[in-house]
């Protein structure tokens, strides 16, 4: 099926292994919305890539956002200038076996881990742009054999603790002077804020 939604509100939903926006397979295309207080995740999609902008996360009681697949379903979602605010794990939580991720101007406060949460592989051509305040967390992930992986300038990454950024295909990341690509713990608030939210 398919499903788009603009300008919306969905609150107060969730529960018992639900979420207020739940997607299994098909399409999801969400705009200038509000997505929040959910018992779960605000938004969990399972088999597919969701375009999602302009949005506001809101007090979400687990993720802002689930997006996972499995391979050889890629995860290929949009997320763009999205607000995720006070969701009670991750602003944005990724996993699949086939990644290609497309965020940027995404910005996140004030939720338990103010990340987005990256884990399984890299395929084809994927670039990982910016998101104000919130760092990417990789936990396992791996670039595949043939894909490459472009790291913008500006991107922030704090690796989980115990686990590794594996490249078998190909890793860029030019920052610049003003704007370096940064690799640090994600204790380290001094990029990318407060991922960890111990204060």
């Amino acid at each position: 099926g398919q499903a788009t939604l603009d300008n919306v509100i969905v609150s107060y939903g969730g529960g018992s292994g639900y979420d207020n926006i739940q997607v299994n397979g098909g399409s999801l295309t969400l705009t200038n919305s509000l997505v929040a207080y959910s018992n779960s995740d605000g938004v969990h999609a399972t088999g597919a890539s969701p375009t999602i902008s302009n949005t506001t996360f809101l007090n979400n009681a687990n993720n802002g956002a689930y997006l996972t697949t499995s391979s050889p379903t890629v995860l290929s979602p949009t997320l763009a200038n999205n607000t995720f605010t006070g969701n009670g794990s991750y602003a944005v939580y990724l996993s699949s076996g086939a990644l290609t991720p497309n965020l940027s101007g995404n910005t996140g406060s004030g939720n338990t881990y103010n990340a987005i949460y990256v884990t399984g592989s890299i395929t084809g051509t994927a670039t990982l742009s910016p998101n104000p305040n919130l760092a990417y967390r990789p936990a396992s992930l791996s670039i595949s054999q043939g894909a490459s992986l472009t790291l913008q300038p500006g991107v922030v990454l704090k690796p989980s603790i115990g686990y590794y950024l594996y490249v078998y295909g190909s890793l860029t990341a030019q920052g610049t002077s003003g704007s370096p690509i940064v690799f640090t713990s994600f204790k380290d608030d001094g990029y990318g804020g407060d991922s960890n939210g111990d204060g």
